[in-house]
């Protein structure tokens, strides 16, 4: 049982160590910043369903 535990976190590392490596061919290093940006609807009147109608 011991054995077979060893044996995940070993290739949980594995994963972890390559996933990083990838992550850092591609750029994403700590220097980046990535900016997200959010979209706010405005508020819709009745009036404005009105005249789409009309």
């Amino acid at each position: 049982m011991l054995k077979g535990i060893a044996i995940c976190l070993c290739l949980l590392v594995t994963q972890l160590a390559m996933l990083s490596w990838i992550d850092h061919r591609q750029g994403g290093s700590e220097s980046v910043q990535r900016q997200v940006t959010s979209v706010q609807a405005s508020p819709r009147t009745r009036e404005d369903d009105d005249a789409e109608l009309g």
